[in-house]
């Protein structure tokens, strides 16, 4: 990551932290890349704990289909997920859509 991007994150995570910080003051970070930290966020938790939750995996599924060069392909997915098709399906209707409809299905893929 550049030095000037790493700053902002971390003023945005100390920004987060110290929830009276810079009231008056506008944030240097802009929210486009709040979606790649948390991809970012996602790996580094599946290298610590060994696998995603069943909501990382969603979301990962859903970054896929909107931004696949930010993504690696779904080889960490479980088979049953890559071989029903389901990641392209998730890109179908608005995010609150596919949580609402793709969550549990994902819960059972990630139990199994």
């Amino acid at each position: 990551m550049p030095q000037s991007f790493q700053q902002r994150a971390k003023y945005i995570q100390d920004f987060a932290k110290h929830g009276f910080k810079d009231l008056d003051e506008s944030s240097p970070f802009d929210t486009t890349y709040a979606e790649g930290l948390m991809l970012v966020s996602i790996d580094r938790h599946a290298e610590i704990f060994g696998r995603k939750t069943p909501l990382m995996g969603l979301y990962w599924a859903r970054a896929f289909t909107e931004h696949p060069r930010w993504t690696g392909p779904p080889e960490s997915f479980p088979q049953v997920l890559v071989d029903s098709g389901i990641i392209e399906d998730v890109a179908r209707g608005s995010r609150k859509q596919c949580l609402d409809s793709f969550l549990l299905l994902f819960k059972a893929a990630f139990a199994a």
